[in-house]
């Protein structure tokens, strides 16, 4: 199953198929970013938690991308900082949803 959101002045897609999660299974990996295809890949198996931490994730690259900062950073200090910032953003928005934000 595919969705899709607006950032920016694009139009990303996130795929949420058997085949990507397949795919990305085997390569070791619950989610990946190609910015060329404005797509974020993710595995359907993974638990909620890891599920929100993982979409944060790539949602940083997506921004990072749409942004123009990619062309900025290496990708090393790019994955960094989505890794970095990802779980901090997924606790804070599990407390605000907790707390009554909708």
């Amino acid at each position: 199953m595919n969705y899709s959101f607006g950032m920016g002045a694009h139009n990303w897609t996130v795929d949420c198929s058997r085949r990507t999660s397949d795919r990305l299974k085997a390569a070791g990996r619950y989610g990946e970013t190609e910015a060329d295809k404005l797509t974020i890949y993710m595995d359907v198996e993974l638990t909620p938690t890891l599920w929100n931490d993982t979409l944060l994730h790539e949602l940083i690259h997506a921004a990072a991308a749409t942004s123009g900062l990619t062309h900025r950073l290496n990708p090393d200090l790019e994955e960094d900082i989505a890794s970095s910032l990802a779980p901090y953003l997924g606790q804070a928005l599990e407390a605000l949803i907790a707390g009554g934000l909708r």
